[in-house]
């Protein structure tokens, strides 16, 4: 469990005992760090739009049971989002086979380094298929809603200052999501700031 005071992340152990992010191991950090991830991703996912979840080599610094558990986690996480799980660790892929034999695995090339070439996997796509289209103003809501998510409630100058976007760029996203209910504006004009929607401000 963690809470968060005006030091930062604190830890809390089944005694109750309270630790700092500083004085934990590496790999209890990263679990720490990845748990988090995951508890944003999810939160995000219901107040917003679910995104894959991008991960590289999230496993090497576990131990091998506590790499198992989190492995487990991952397959769970995964049956609501996507989740793509990048490694060049052979032990992190067996055991990913090992619990589900069915995930999609990707194996790419290795790359010639001696010989000064670079091998690129591609992949091949069908003529008839349509192209992707990058919807800016989706990027942009998502943007908005990890600031507030990570560092909210902000008004206005303070979302313009951390996605460096404009005040009219800003305020348009702000007033379609707050037609959607994922974001709410508290006080007056000047004074407004902006938290996640269900979210009090304290």
């Amino acid at each position: 469990m963690q809470t968060e005071d005006a030091e930062g992340v604190v830890v809390l152990d089944r005694r109750g005992a309270r630790h700092t992010v500083g004085g934990l191991s590496r790999g209890t950090q990263e679990q720490l760090y990845l748990s988090m991830r995951l508890g944003l991703a999810r939160e995000f996912a219901q107040r917003a739009v679910p995104l894959p979840l991008v991960m590289d080599d999230v496993l090497v610094n576990f131990d091998e049971a506590r790499a198992k558990r989190m492995a487990m986690e991952l397959m769970e996480f995964a049956k609501a989002q996507q989740v793509l799980l990048f490694t060049c660790h052979t032990f992190v892929r067996s055991m990913l086979l090992d619990l589900d034999p069915g995930i999609c695995v990707i194996d790419l090339p290795v790359h010639d380094v001696a010989g000064g070439e670079t091998m690129i996997a591609q992949q091949e796509v069908p003529a008839e298929a349509e192209p992707i289209e990058l919807i800016p103003s989706a990027v942009q809501e998502n943007a908005v809603l990890t600031a507030l998510a990570t560092a909210g409630p902000l008004s206005l100058p303070e979302l313009v200052e951390r996605l460096e976007s404009t005040p009219e760029e800003v305020r348009r996203v702000l007033a379609e999501l707050r037609e959607k209910g994922s974001v709410v504006m508290s006080g007056q004009k000047r004074g407004a700031r902006y938290t996640l929607g269900g979210i009090a401000e304290t």
